[in-house]
């Protein structure tokens, strides 16, 4: 049996990346929009993934409230302080949160070979 396996999936509109340790039973989803994990999750016995993440692995827009899944991670990885940041001298004003996760990123490698999986992702440079 191989270890690691990686796919890609389109659903609701969205390009994703499904990363599976397939010995261990462990499995991430990444969306390349905002490259956002949406899923986290363990095989049970009976075959079923088990979300850990808030709203895992559903793409549905809530009718209120977070819309995310990371919703820890979230608080640290969009936010700019005082609404501003500078990029190669550049200012970008973007609120309280960044502008990355409105942005596609690009599978620039995944590899599932060896002791361990990764998957790498990057962006289009402003200009």
């Amino acid at each position: 049996m191989t270890k690691f396996s990686h796919s890609e999936e389109n659903r609701d509109g969205r390009h994703l990346d499904v990363l599976t340790d397939e010995e261990n039973g462990l499995r991430i989803i990444v969306s390349r929009l905002g490259a956002q994990l949406i899923s986290l999750a363990r095989v049970n016995e009976a075959g079923n993934w088990i979300g850990f993440l808030y709203r895992d692995d559903d793409l549905s827009v809530p009718s209120q409230g977070w819309a995310n899944h990371a919703t820890v991670m979230g608080y640290y990885i969009h936010r700019l302080k005082n609404g501003r940041s500078l990029y190669r001298g550049h200012e970008i004003k973007g609120g309280t949160h960044g502008f990355l996760r409105a942005k596609t990123w690009h599978l620039a490698e995944s590899s599932t070979e060896g002791s361990g999986a990764f998957l790498k992702y990057q962006i289009t440079p402003i200009r």
